[in-house]
């Protein structure tokens, strides 16, 4: 499965590295810094499972990227981390 962490902190991506083998199953982590890079990478990964978002991101409005997200990726999982 793949997982797009859109996060500005590089710690949180690390982490999530590092508990993500303890799952027991092949985990691909993409990490995204912004919401642009969040779409690019969600644009060629089309096959992505889950997107973690940080609803505080420097430039946007959380719950706005939220709905976006909802709207242009009605069938991809979403889990807010802030």
């Amino acid at each position: 499965m793949k997982v797009i962490v859109v996060d500005d902190h590089p710690l949180i991506l690390s982490a999530l590295a590092q508990l993500v083998p303890a799952l027991g199953r092949p985990v691909t982590l993409l990490g995204a810094t912004d919401r642009d890079t969040a779409y690019a990478l969600l644009a060629a990964h089309p096959d992505c499972g889950l997107l973690l978002l940080d609803l505080a991101l420097p430039g946007t409005k959380g719950l706005e990227l939220l709905a976006a997200l909802r709207r242009d990726f009605p069938r991809l999982s979403i889990a807010v981390l802030s």
